[in-house]
């Protein structure tokens, strides 16, 4: 497995040649890919030139709902391939980013690690946050229509302005699902995720720029 150099964010331990080695916050470190991949999913390391790295899956791009400059700019940075379309209901790549550029992305590495995340799972998703659940989000109706499923609405959210998708026939039935649920977006993607049952894998809400 090939390794990168990361920058780390966080204290990390690791072993080398039976030592262990610990790095600081501002240190750079070689891993492997999927150790980098672990560690930039949560937020524990950086890479600035995501562009020259083996970390982007081939067949990878992302779908954004309308241009805006941020989201180019770390697409660009990055070196991801974008459309723009205003219906993000659709997987024109095999590992597919879905965003809402609503979504402050924290950091432009984000965009590859979770694509490159996208070769062990489904969906990814961030939540909103632990405090934020089911049952303070939407209207009556759609939170009554939540309940019907999930049973109980003291779950954590996932915010769906920001999804990175394989093409597979589970997550087209998932988007299928979501968009005929209706009602409150958030909600209803929840339901579709409940429903479809794909192999999702939440994300920290500090992915998403506070």
């Amino acid at each position: 497995m090939s390794s990168i150099y990361v920058q780390v964010t966080a204290i990390k331990r690791v072993e080398r040649a039976g030592v262990l080695t610990t790095y600081y916050p501002g240190d750079w470190v070689e891993v492997n890919r999927g150790v980098a991949k672990r560690w930039l999913a949560a937020g524990d390391a950086v890479i600035f030139n995501m562009a020259e790295t083996d970390l982007l899956p081939r067949h990878a791009g992302a779908v954004i709902n309308r241009n805006n400059k941020n989201a180019l700019q770390a697409l660009q940075q990055v070196g991801v391939a974008y459309q723009t379309s205003r219906s993000r209901l659709q997987l024109p790549y095999e590992f597919t980013l879905l965003w809402d550029v609503a979504f402050d992305l924290a950091q432009p590495g984000l965009i590859v690690t979770g694509l490159a995340l996208l070769e062990r799972w489904e969906v990814l998703a961030p939540f909103y946050g632990y405090d934020v659940l089911a049952s303070t989000c939407g209207d009556a109706e759609s939170r009554e229509r939540t309940q019907c499923l999930v049973h109980d609405l003291r779950v954590p959210v996932y915010n769906p302005r920001l999804l990175f998708v394989r093409d597979c026939q589970r997550t087209r039935q998932l988007l299928r699902v979501w968009q005929d649920e209706g009602g409150d977006n958030d909600l209803s993607f929840l339901r579709a995720v409940y429903r479809v049952k794909p192999l999702i894998n939440p994300l920290p809400s500090e992915w998403e720029r506070k």
